[in-house]
C-alpha cells in the first residue's frame, strides 16, 4: 500500500478578543490501492516471456491460470530454471499453474 503525504489545510476559528486564524497543518493520509496486482505484476518477465513466445494460441490462458504456489516461488524459480524453448517454457508453465480449460460447445441440432 502506497503511503501518500497529503498537505491539508486547515482554518481554525479562535476564541477572544484576537480572533486570529490558526496555522495550517500538514496531515499525512494513506491511499488504498484499487487494484490486485495484475499476472504481470506479479510474475514480471516470465508474464512477457509466455504472452510473446505464442505458447498458447489465446492471450488469455495464461492470464487465467491459477498459480499453483506463491508467484514470488515461481518467479524464482523460473529465474533459476531459464526454461529455454517454447517447449520446456510451457512445460514449466504446466508445472507451476493450473491452465484453464476451454469450455465445451454441445449442440443438439433437431432437437427442442
Amino acid at each position: 500500500m502506497r503511503v501518500v503525504t497529503v498537505l491539508l489545510l486547515t482554518a481554525a476559528a479562535l476564541a477572544g478578543a484576537g480572533g486570529a486564524a490558526a496555522a495550517a497543518q500538514p496531515q499525512r493520509a494513506e491511499q488504498a490501492q484499487a487494484f490486485p496486482p495484475t499476472p504481470q505484476d506479479l510474475f514480471e518477465e516470465l508474464f512477457v516471456v509466455v504472452q510473446t513466445s505464442g505458447i498458447f494460441a489465446d492471450g488469455k490462458v495464461f492470464v487465467d491460470a491459477v498459480p499453483l504456489s506463491s508467484p514470488a516461488t515461481i518467479l524464482r524459480q523460473y529465474r533459476v530454471e531459464r526454461p529455454d524453448g517454447p517447449a520446456a517454457l510451457k512445460s514449466f508453465v504446466e508445472a507451476h499453474f493450473e491452465l484453464p480449460t476451454s469450455p465445451r460447445i454441445s449442440m443438439l441440432s433437431g432437437r427442442n
